[in-house]
């Protein structure tokens, strides 16, 4: 009687546990949606995705990946007062067929479908089982269930809002995984349910395996082992029911567990692309840089006004109001020079301060950024930024990986050097001479022209970039990702903010040349007719800054450098502007500077290093000079291999607008890049040229020679030649740096699970 009893108690017990996994789990109840949700039959990044495994998926054949991965904690499949079963991880994992994709995935409405079927598919998962009877010790054991599968199939319900890769930023979801189930958690009612299993199901083949720790227990799972391996035989559709029937039981408490994940998660805090800048305070930078423009032009136009007037009030009166105040070598700054014009004098301070705002503004907000684009069909969205770039970040992450040089160098020429060079063209502007004397003027306003352009360096590494992270992927009429780079709006700022220091610059140094002509040609006369050529030179030059006499030549500097050094009022330098002023440009002027060489070599020796130069910067732009090597799994998985993409320095700049030929923002920076780093350069060799070998009047031969000085001053072949040189150093130690240690580190090793490799 007590086995009778006991027996068939316990086959009652059983019978209603196995009664629980036999019965089909009740549909999970749509939640009620609170916002626009994403369709997933028609979102490109599912439709992608799906291509890509329909194509690519058996580039990993021969190779486990793990298709399934929970570790959700204990979650109670059974409690009885006698027992319980409780699941503390499930995994599954399988070997890639290479005729066959294995791994599907498809969307419909709100639904995301994933399904498996891989060469040696199986299911595991880890279950601790506890035994409660009356008066004994508790009974624990952890068992290990290994179950051969055909396939796996996982219906996830999937509630995102719209534009939610668009509205959060992909790297706040890198750098917090939790910012992406926040996309959710407002679009159903309740809240649980917006990422919720909706069916998890197997198709078994005949592999069942149970394993278990100590000599008793591997003793007793083999011979389990060996009875359910025969009951399995014969009972083959009762277990695969009864596996999916616990499969759909454990889906509710599944839920649960995720959930529970979920809120362990660290709160989702927004990646800190600006180093922990205010946007509220980069804002301000930009919005106070156009102020002080505008307070700037208000204040120059009433100067002018009333100055001006005031001027020309004198010019109406007597002879002795008229009379202009003679400019001596003791005399102001720069900008009380009599023949700058009013609005110049006051606005130029003003506008070094708002490009000096423009700058800080460009280093410290995202200059550009690394964006994944997905089309399918009509549809496209944009994910990303994957990486943002601004100056400061970007010295930031190169010194942190080690990419020292391109950190310094970053920092010095584009961040830190911008700044010098405006503060020193203030001080040009305003020093008086017994301050800055009128010599040391000179040789600093050079300086500053033909060092400006170093500013350039860090916009030729945003060009650099937009051919570094350029990876594109297409399946014809089907569907389409590319890796983009997109240079901001801080971009085009700190781009115009160099180019306007370079004129801020030019208009200090036209200056500085006429103001050393007007005081050579006043220490050259008597005081009364100084005054008087003072007087005619300034009414001429108030509206036409620059300009000398009608009819009288310009004076003859030797050298680019010479009308800025030559202004002291020594005897040998009055005489040399003296002569030119009295040189009418006759035809008896008409000879070529090669004959003043000092000697036939130098001659035949400036002309063919010039010619030599201009072949090789001509060889050298079509050179390969560097190239790209993009490898790994993704790289693998996407192109079938490792890429590795030559550039040159015209490739370089021509692959600007590959793929985005509508953008005007790169057309006009391929341009500028085309033009300054290549064409000028030759230009600038051709004018030098022609300057030494052609017969030229000598206001013709000043006035080409100031035009190749202005070319030098733009002339970026020798910034773009830097950026290549530094890049092909270190740039690879950045790109490890920002994939491997930076916000796309998480992703990169969860593939790196995903196929145990």
């Amino acid at each position: 009687d007590l086995v009778e009893v006991n027996g068939t108690q316990q086959l009652q017990t059983g019978a209603a546990v196995l009664g629980g996994f036999l019965t089909a789990p009740e549909p999970l109840p749509a939640p009620e949606p609170l916002l626009p949700l994403v369709n997933c039959s028609t979102s490109p990044p599912i439709l992608v995705v799906s291509a890509l495994l329909r194509e690519r998926f058996s580039v990993w054949a021969r190779q486990v990946v793990q298709i399934l991965h929970m570790n959700p904690g204990a979650i109670k499949l059974a409690d009885e007062e006698q027992y319980s079963i409780s699941l503390h991880s499930l995994g599954g994992e399988g070997v890639v067929d290479e005729h066959s994709p294995g791994l599907y995935l498809t969307g419909d409405n709100a639904d995301i479908d994933m399904f498996a079927n891989f060469s040696g598919l199986v299911l595991r998962g880890t279950f601790l089982v506890q035994v409660h009877l009356p008066d004994q010790p508790q009974l624990q054991e952890i068992i290990n269930v290994t179950i051969g599968l055909n396939n796996l199939t996982l219906d996830m319900q999937v509630y995102m809002k719209k534009g939610v890769m668009t509205s959060t930023d992909v790297a706040d979801i890198l750098h917090s995984p939790r910012c992406l189930i926040h996309c959710a958690t407002p679009t159903t009612d309740p809240s649980n349910q917006s990422i919720a299993v909706k069916n998890l199901a197997a198709s078994l083949r005949p592999v069942l395996g149970m394993t278990a720790w100590g000599p008793l227990e591997q003793d007793i799972s083999a011979a389990v082992n060996t009875i359910v391996s025969s009951l399995y035989k014969s009972y083959f559709p009762f277990v695969n029911k009864l596996l999916n029937g616990g499969l759909g039981i454990a889906r509710d408490p599944l839920n649960k567990a995720l959930w529970k994940i979920f809120d362990r998660m660290e709160p989702c805090t927004k990646a800190d692309l600006l180093l922990g800048i205010s946007p509220t305070v980069i804002e301000g930078i930009f919005v106070a840089a156009f102020v002080v423009t505008g307070l700037g032009i208000v204040a120059g136009a009433a100067a002018q006004l009333i100055k001006g007037g005031k001027r020309n009030s004198e010019e109406e009166g007597s002879a002795e109001a008229r009379q202009p105040r003679v400019a001596t070598h003791e005399d102001g700054s720069l900008a009380s020079e009599p023949f700058v014009p009013w609005f110049l004098k006051v606005f130029y301070p003003f506008a070094l301060l708002a490009i000096t705002l423009f700058f800080i503004y460009a280093d410290i907000d995202l200059g550009a950024t690394v964006s994944l684009r997905m089309q399918a069909g009509d549809e496209t969205s944009v994910i990303g930024p994957l990486f943002g770039f601004s100056l400061v970040g970007t010295a930031y992450h190169s010194w942190t990986s080690g990419a020292h040089l391109i950190c310094i160098l970053t920092l010095g020429a584009s961040g830190i050097w911008p700044l010098v060079k405006l503060t020193m063209l203030a001080f040009a502007w305003m020093a008086p001479s017994k301050v800055l004397s009128h010599r040391r003027r000179g040789w600093m306003l050079h300086f500053l022209d033909i060092g400006g352009k170093y500013s350039f360096l860090d916009s030729w590494f945003v060009v650099v970039t937009l051919s570094a992270f350029a990876l594109e992927w297409q399946v014809v009429g089907e569907a389409a990702m590319k890796v983009e780079t997109t240079p901001l709006r801080a971009f085009y700022i700190f781009f115009a903010a160099t180019a306007l220091s370079l004129v801020m610059g030019h208009i200090a140094s036209e200056s500085h040349i006429h103001a050393a002509k007007h005081r050579h040609r006043l220490s050259s006369i008597s005081k009364p007719d100084a005054v008087a050529a003072a007087h005619a030179d300034c009414s001429q030059t108030q509206n036409s800054m620059g300009e000398s006499e009608p009819g009288s030549a310009a004076p003859r500097p030797t050298t680019s450098t010479a009308s800025h050094g030559s202004e002291e009022s020594d005897s040998s330098d009055s005489t040399e502007w003296v002569a030119s002023e009295a040189s009418d440009g006759s035809h008896a002027d008409l000879s070529p500077l090669c004959n003043f060489g000092a000697s036939w070599k130098s001659r035949i020796a400036l002309p063919a290093a010039l010619a030599a130069s201009m072949v090789l910067v001509l060889a050298s732009v079509g050179v390969v000079s560097f190239s790209f090597e993009l490898s790994g799994i993704f790289v693998d998985f996407l192109l079938g291999g490792n890429v590795n993409d030559p550039y040159s320095l015209a490739s370089i700049g021509l692959a600007v607008t590959t793929g985005r030929k509508g953008s005007v923002g790169l057309m006009v920076l391929e341009i500028v890049y085309i033009f300054l780093a290549i064409v000028l350069p030759v230009l600038s060799l051709i004018l030098l040229l022609a300057l030494w070998l052609l017969p030229m009047k000598l206001r013709t031969q000043e006035a080409l020679l100031r035009v190749c000085y202005l070319c030098e001053s733009w002339t970026s072949f020798d910034v773009a030649v830097l950026v290549v040189v530094i890049g092909a150093l270190e740039f690879g130690q950045l790109s490890d740096f920002l994939i491997y240690k930076g916000d796309m580190a998480g992703p990169c090793l969860f593939i790196k699970n995903f196929t145990s490799d």
